[in-house]
C-alpha cells in the first residue's frame, strides 16, 4: 500500500466518524429537548397534586370549607325570606294590575 492510499483511507475513517458525530450530535440534541419537555410535565404535573392536595385537604380545604359553610347555612331562615320576598312581589303585582285597570276605566 503506498502513502497516498493510506491517507486516503485514513481521510475516507475520518469522514465516516465525522458524519457518525453528527448524527450524535443530532440525536444529543433531540433527547435535550425532550428532556426539557419531560421536566416541564413534571413540574405541570407536581403543580396539579399540589392543586387536588388544596382542594380535598381535610383540615383547610376547599372541599372542607364548603361543607362548612353549608352545613351553617340557615335553610329554614332562607326559605321563609324567599317566600316572604315572593308574596310582596304578587302582592304589588295585584296592585299594579288593579291601578292599571283603575286608570283605563
Amino acid at each position: 500500500m503506498t502513502e497516498n492510499s493510506r491517507l486516503g483511507s485514513i481521510e475516507k475513517k475520518l469522514d465516516d466518524h465525522g458524519g457518525t458525530l453528527c448524527e450524535i450530535k443530532t440525536t444529543l440534541n433531540d433527547l435535550a429537548i425532550q428532556n426539557e419537555r419531560i421536566i416541564t410535565i413534571q413540574k405541570q404535573l407536581s403543580n396539579i397534586w399540589i392543586k387536588y392536595d388544596e382542594l380535598v385537604n381535610p383540615v383547610n380545604g376547599v372541599i372542607t370549607k364548603i361543607t362548612t359553610f353549608q352545613a351553617s347555612c340557615p335553610r329554614k331562615a332562607i326559605l321563609t325570606h324567599v317566600k316572604w320576598l315572593w308574596c310582596m312581589v304578587a302582592s304589588f303585582t295585584i296592585s299594579q294590575i288593579a291601578i292599571a285597570i283603575k286608570l283605563l276605566k
